[in-house]
């Protein structure tokens, strides 16, 4: 495997593969639990980013124009089987602009992508860019969103550690120049949370207006971390999207 995405457990006879892209702040953990849940055909991979986990000492990446043409080079490998895009807050946005690139080198395109807990790209921003604040308002921001546990935000070192990070991460979705262009022509499933203050279910619909396969959604209780809240039926979902692509059922008259 390279160094961008990571396995829990390499699956020598799966029949499809899942990448999941993680939310700011996000690593291999963020997904990593899902592996013994996910349908036994499945091979589970995560984006693994610079600046966190096996690649603590990389700088992180704060620009997604810079980030996606090497994540299009290094995720090339692993399109021998049928794939599935599930992206998370900033991973949604990352999973979207990659699978329109990928749909543009006219390489294998996923079969589905799952986008979770975010605003669709084109809408403008509903906040003041979160990765230039002071570090107080920006730790501050952070607690809003929730995610990050108490002991973490109010330790001053693994902070120190961690902001440089957390900011790039931010930077990758607040920079990012939205271009109206090929919609995804593969089926879509939008997943939120009506409790989520940061993504509103229009914003998320919103999503419609890049797709051109079919459009489902589905809504769970929670917050924004919805997909950790409420893990077992996020994964129920997801199953049932992957067992539809693996065994579709025949149209009847």
């Amino acid at each position: 495997m390279n160094s961008w995405f990571a396995a829990p457990a390499r699956h020598s006879k799966a029949k499809l593969r899942l990448f999941c892209f993680p939310y700011a702040g996000g690593g291999t953990e963020a997904f990593h639990r899902w592996a013994d849940a996910i349908v036994p055909e499945v091979e589970l991979l995560t984006l693994q980013l610079p600046g966190r986990g096996a690649r603590f000492t990389e700088p992180p990446v704060t620009s997604l124009d810079a980030l996606v043409p090497k994540l299009a080079e290094s995720i090339l490998p692993y399109l021998d089987h049928p794939f599935v895009f599930l992206g998370h807050s900033n991973g949604a946005l990352i999973a979207f602009e990659l699978a329109r690139v990928l749909q543009s080198y006219r390489v294998q395109a996923p079969q589905h992508v799952i986008l979770c807990a975010k605003r669709a790209p084109q809408l403008p921003p509903s906040s003041e860019p979160m990765h230039t604040l002071p570090r107080a308002e920006f730790i501050m921001q952070l607690k809003k969103y929730g995610g990050i546990t108490h002991d973490i935000l109010e330790s001053e070192d693994l902070m120190e550690t961690l902001l440089p990070m957390l900011r790039a991460d931010f930077a990758l979705s607040e920079t990012h120049s939205y271009r109206a262009g090929s919609r995804l022509h593969c089926d879509v499933t939008l997943f939120g949370s009506v409790e989520d203050e940061h993504v509103p279910e229009p914003d998320l619909l919103a999503w419609s207006s890049n797709i051109r396969g079919q459009i489902a959604y589905k809504a769970f209780p929670g917050g924004h971390f919805f997909i950790h809240e409420h893990r077992k039926e996020v994964i129920a979902a997801v199953n049932e999207i992957l067992q539809g692509l693996m065994h579709p059922v025949p149209a009847t008259e």
